[in-house]
């Protein structure tokens, strides 16, 4: 019987490249769905090879395919019971064959709502393109609108101009006129 190396908490976080927070809500997630951890006698959790690689998948659903922790707790815990019903004896075998419609269940589930997410995706990229169209038109507008309104003080101050101008002009000449 070999001894199989055993992980703390801390180095599977260092290893995953999360914090320590966020690796007990990993376990607490996948515990929630029935996948069970070694534990130490301060009730600490402990972590086999096995244990690693189910958590580098879940580390992969959660940041690359955007799976919520309760979806990504169930594909690894599906694929974890199908690898320990490949060890098991034939009788739990064949209670495994009758769980098999659910995991399949389950599997078309995840299917859809990664589909949904993509669709989602593609709907938020379109809208968020439109909406830069919309943003860039009303800046246009504005500019052009700023314009408009600077070239309309333009020929109001120039008009005053001339409107003082030849009533300097006319009050000049009456001076004259009156010195005649």
């Amino acid at each position: 019987m070999t001894k199989e190396k055993v992980y703390t908490p801390k180095q599977i976080a260092d290893e995953l490249g999360i914090g320590s927070s966020t690796l007990r809500k990993w376990c607490l997630s996948l515990e929630q769905t029935g996948y069970s951890f070694m534990r130490s006698s301060k009730d600490q959790r402990l972590f086999t090879s096995t244990d690693l690689k189910y958590l580098h998948q879940f580390n992969v659903l959660i940041k690359e395919h955007h799976f919520t922790l309760k979806n990504a707790s169930m594909v690894i815990y599906t694929g974890f019971q199908q690898q320990a019903s490949k060890s098991q004896a034939p009788s739990v075998l064949h209670q495994e064959e009758q769980k098999q419609p659910f995991y399949d269940e389950q599997k078309e589930i995840i299917q859809k709502m990664s589909e949904q997410l993509e669709k989602q995706e593609h709907f938020n990229r379109a809208l968020l393109e439109r909406l830069d169209q919309r943003d860039q038109k009303l800046e246009e507008r504005m500019n052009e609108r700023d314009q408009n309104l600077m070239k309309a003080l333009r020929e109001i101050q120039e008009t005053k101009k001339l409107i003082a101008a030849s009533q300097e002009k006319k009050t000049f000449l009456d001076r004259l006129k009156f010195w005649r």
